[in-house]
């Protein structure tokens, strides 16, 4: 009797008319629910009332619905990338271990260097990891990787397993270690390790091996942690340094190279990756930049560290969405204090491991930072992605005022058109800006009023069709303002001796289209021509000529080319005025 009553009541309660499910769809105020949850109607979460500052609705990563932070704590709309305000923690002093490798799994974080590793704990202040214990490896450290319960120190012979110990505080204790290298090799050089599920990927490359110079993947089987069995070796095709990352979400192994495009394998055989199939051949894709300080994917996000930049930078990229993962879409990047030479994700943050100077430190930079909540063009609830960082994109910014940059600078790097400003404050008009100039304008310049203080440079003037050259007086002793002190024809082969004009110069074909006019006699024959005015042009079929006047020698070499730019010998006139 009492379930009789329970339905009608929920409804009455409610205030709508009454839901029905369809192919598991609930509707409220609608009889026709298009979402697994469709509301026709306002909707109220009574703990998401905002407590007073100035926040937003977001989605966090495991799909909670939540509140932003303050939006005057966070860079933009609540969807943030910031290298944390705490101090960072300093790891040793750069006259002791040089630190080369970072590591991190759960609540613990490994740091790298020689036969040592030390182990920081991040989970009660994950922007301030606490050292925790420092450990002695049997051989220098080329890669480190982390699971659970264990810690694999990779050397250029051995994989040697420290096992973590439960109980607290922190220990590690050495268990035993496995050969690494196939048999035959020489040499060995260490890249890379990652882990993905119960495997262990180490990148290297093995010199006197049946796999030569070139970088392979070692397969590790871990079946048991403590006791890794070598299952196969992947070559790459490549040579030089490689990175790896792993996206154990979509079961993914990618290898970046130092040169080269980003190849991404399918770990559904987890002993045999297999490429994944692409829509560009690898060796037209577009390349990342050279991430000399790691890389790393967590949730389909790539980071990868590039130091090439001033400053450095954490470059972010969507791996998963593309249709083409070898192509990952960028996202952004985020400004770094200084050089990293380690990356690892644990969690929401990235940690860093830089080295400056004086000392080598970690740096914590958040990188998972919850998605607002939006409507799409239907009306549904969704999630809006994390653009990290997040900024806004001038070139789809309408501004409805004077952009007034206070007591800024307009800095940056310009496009291929239009304005460019570098960052030495060099400027460009549809041009790069040149080294020489603060202005370099690819086009007419005009003014109507400016002061000269400095040195302008005139433009070379060049003919696309042929010119003939007028009679012009030729002076018979010193220099005379506006008239020629030396003119001729240059036929297409050359000739020590000018075939026409006045007789003070030689000229001699140096090469094809190229052609040295040496002046022996008169005020051109005294070395810097500089100050000298030259006028040529082309005999027959259109073409253009360029010149180059030496600054110490008597001679002028001219330079005859194809409409196309392309040199060819061609016959031609000249003159040469002097002021």
């Amino acid at each position: 009797m009492k379930k009789a009553f329970l339905i009608p009541l929920a409804f009455l309660l409610l205030g709508y008319r009454p839901a029905r499910a369809q192919q598991e769809r609930v509707g409220i105020g609608t009889l026709n629910p298009t979402q697994t949850l469709d509301v026709n109607g306002n909707l109220r979460v009574r703990p998401l009332k905002p407590p007073g500052g100035n926040q937003l609705l977001v989605a966090q990563p495991d799909g909670t619905l939540g509140l932003s932070q303050p939006l005057s704590a966070t860079a933009g709309l609540g969807l943030y990338t910031q290298v944390a305000s705490t101090s960072p923690v300093t790891v040793g002093p750069v006259s002791g271990t040089a630190y080369t490798q970072v590591a991190a799994a759960g609540r613990y974080l490994f740091v790298a260097g020689g036969n040592q590793f030390r182990a920081y704990d991040v989970q009660a202040v994950p922007t301030v990891p606490a050292f925790l214990t420092n450990t002695t490896a049997s051989g220098t450290i080329g890669a480190l990787a982390v699971s659970g319960s264990a810690v694999y120190a990779v050397n250029s012979t051995e994989l040697e397993i420290f096992s973590l110990s439960s109980s607290s505080p922190l220990s590690l204790s050495r268990q035993r270690s496995v050969p690494l290298t196939p048999p035959g090799t020489t040499s060995t050089t260490i890249y890379d390790a990652v882990l993905a599920g119960g495997y262990l990927y180490v990148a290297a490359s093995f010199s006197g091996s049946s796999y030569g110079t070139a970088a392979v993947v070692r397969v590790f089987d871990l079946t048991n942690p403590l006791q890794p069995v070598a299952a196969a070796t992947l070559p790459l095709g490549l040579t030089g340094r490689v990175q790896l990352a792993t996206d154990e979400s979509r079961g993914r192994l990618l290898v970046v190279p130092d040169a080269g495009s980003l190849q991404v394998y399918a770990l559904a055989t987890p002993t045999a990756p297999t490429p994944v199939l692409i829509a560009t051949a690898p060796a037209t894709a577009p390349r990342l930049p050279t991430f000399e300080g790691g890389v790393a994917v967590v949730g389909g996000i790539l980071y990868g560290v590039n130091n090439a930049t001033t400053p450095p930078t954490l470059d972010v990229y969507d791996e998963a969405s593309p249709a083409d993962p070898s192509q990952p879409a960028a996202l952004g990047a985020v400004r770094l204090p200084k050089k990293v030479r380690g990356l690892a994700v644990a969690g929401e943050y990235a940690y860093l491991l830089t080295a400056d100077a004086s000392s080598y430190e970690l740096v914590a930079v958040r990188v998972a930072a919850p998605a607002l909540v939006g409507l799409d063009a239907a009306g549904n609830v969704a999630s809006v992605a994390p653009v990290l960082p997040p900024t806004d994109n001038l070139g789809n910014h309408r501004a409805t005022q004077n952009l007034n940059l206070a007591g800024f600078q307009l800095v940056g790097n310009g496009g291929s058109q239009g304005l460019r400003l570098d960052a030495s404050g060099r400027v460009g008009v549809l041009t790069a800006p040149s080294n020489s100039f603060r202005l370099d304008v690819g086009g007419a310049l005009r003014t109507t009023n400016m002061a000269v203080t400095g040195t302008l440079a005139t433009p070379t003037l060049t003919a696309s069709t042929s010119l003939s050259t007028p009679s012009l007086l030729a002076p018979v002793t010193g220099a005379h303002p506006c008239l020629a002190a030396a003119t001729g024809q240059v036929i297409v082969s050359g000739n020590n001796t000018a075939s026409s004009g006045s007789d003070n110069y030689s000229v001699a074909r140096t090469g094809t289209g190229t052609y040295r006019l040496t002046f022996t006699a008169g005020p051109l024959a005294t070395g810097n021509l500089q100050a000298a005015a030259f006028l040529a042009a082309l005999v027959g079929t259109p073409g253009f000529v360029t010149f180059t006047a030496s600054t110490t020698n008597p001679y002028i070499d001219v330079y005859t080319r194809n409409p196309n730019g392309t040199l060819t010998d061609r016959d031609f006139t000249f003159s040469v005025f002097l002021p």
